[in-house]
């Protein structure tokens, strides 16, 4: 299965061959939708996708039933990006209001900041490590830095690389130690 995001989250069933594509689900928050921003699936869960959208939320998705398990709101801003943890219940989210708010689906009234951007820039990235689940790294917008972050230590980066002559737009931790 594929999923693809726009104005609202697309489900595709793709063939062995790649030949064939079927859209298995169109899922759209009601009464409307604002365009999302990104998604991520839960490798715990395959039967769950997260996605952030320009309307300051986050909406957990059960794909197996096709409707949303919750709606929260995340960040004060748009949310530019979520990542579900290798735990199936957490979630982080990164937003135009320069902060990485961590959440907990068994617990979901209450979140945790764990980084907040000093100058306020809004953050457009953040990325949990798959092998380490206390390591994020994160985007600042229009900026040459990745902010690394260790959640028992929130709020101060572990470090900051820099290296890029131009803004960076994406990153990725290897999926398994010692790469």
């Amino acid at each position: 299965m594929v999923a693809t995001s726009g104005e609202c989250l697309f489900l595709w069933d793709v063939g062995s061959d790649s030949t064939n594509s079927k859209l298995i689900a169109k899922l759209k928050r009601k009464p409307y939708s604002v365009p999302l921003t990104s998604f991520d699936w839960n490798i715990n869960d395959p039967n769950m996708i997260g996605t952030a959208s320009l309307d300051c939320t986050c909406t957990i998705w059960d794909i197996s039933k096709k409707i949303p398990k919750c709606q929260i709101y995340t960040n004060t801003k748009e949310v530019f990006d979520i990542t579900f943890c290798n735990e199936v219940n957490e979630f982080a989210t990164a937003g135009a209001d320069g902060n990485i708010n961590l959440f907990d689906l068994r617990s979901i009234q209450s979140s945790s900041i764990i980084f907040q951007n000093p100058d306020k820039t809004p953050l457009v990235r953040v990325s949990w490590h798959r092998a380490n689940p206390d390591y994020f790294a994160t985007l600042v917008m229009n900026s040459n830095k990745v902010i690394l972050l260790d959640r028992r230590r929130p709020i101060v980066p572990v470090m900051t690389l820099f290296g890029h002559h131009s803004y960076v737009n994406a990153v990725s931790w290897a999926p398994i130690p010692g790469y």
